[in-house]
């Protein structure tokens, strides 16, 4: 069981990979450091319930709203989203289609608590095409780390996809001394996207779940889980 606590992750957004094929399989298991949002790739991989290192799970269990952000292989008209929790369900408040940079609403609520291993089924509302999906969830809603073991997108044509890559506003996996993917962007010029304003200026730091940037005219504190994107200036 983990319990100390140091530095947060968060991850730049990536690519979807589009490909011709009609759908790619992915084989059992998540990658990366243990807890970290790419523990959630592939088809589900903890045995039951409990807490677990193959699962994503944020820096602290009470940790206010936060996402975890998924890519597919391929873009389809979203029918349903599966999201099997291994530990501590029923915190999840919104799921999102993300295409191009911008948000549509598939579902939003109180979700039900379930015992773990739970797999929360949300068909979508609307139709909307899509390789990205972002769930966010209320970690002070219930009590412990609310982990999330795998994500599988059901299109409307009954294509069945597990993602192929993740990120996340926040992880656990830096409190195991696993290093952050926006540790290489410290004390670099970037860009990114909050709210739908874009700010420039230098990372000066990332702790716990929040950005320090230096505009040149002061420094802004960037709330993770607000963050549409960031790169490289």
């Amino acid at each position: 069981m983990r319990r100390s606590l140091t530095l947060a992750a968060l991850l730049v957004p990536g690519l979807a990979l589009a490909l011709s094929k009609p759908i790619q399989i992915v084989e059992p298991g998540g990658t990366g450091a243990s807890w970290a949002p790419t523990q959630a790739i592939g088809a589900p991989d903890c045995s039951g319930a409990g807490d677990q290192a193959q699962a994503w799970a944020t820096l602290r269990s009470e940790e206010g709203e936060q996402w975890l952000e998924l890519d597919y292989a391929r873009a389809v008209p979203v029918g349903v989203v599966r999201i099997y929790e291994n530990f501590n369900p029923g915190a999840v408040v919104k799921v999102e289609a993300m295409v191009d940079g911008d948000a549509t609403t598939l579902w939003s609520g109180v979700a039900p608590r379930g015992e773990a291993p739970h797999v929360f089924e949300v068909p979508a509302a609307g139709k909307v095409t899509a390789s990205r999906i972002r769930i966010t969830l209320d970690t002070s809603k219930i009590a412990g780390w609310n982990e999330i073991d795998a994500v599988e997108l059901v299109g409307q044509d009954g294509s069945r996809q597990w993602a192929t890559d993740a990120r996340a506003s926040s992880t656990y996996a830096t409190a195991t001394g696993a290093v952050g993917p926006l540790d290489g962007l410290v004390g670099k010029r970037v860009k990114l996207r909050v709210g739908g304003e874009t700010l420039r200026g230098t990372l000066k730091a990332q702790v716990g779940g929040f950005l320090t940037v230096d505009t040149g005219v002061g420094e802004v504190l960037v709330n993770l889980a607000r963050l549409d994107w960031i790169g490289l200036e």
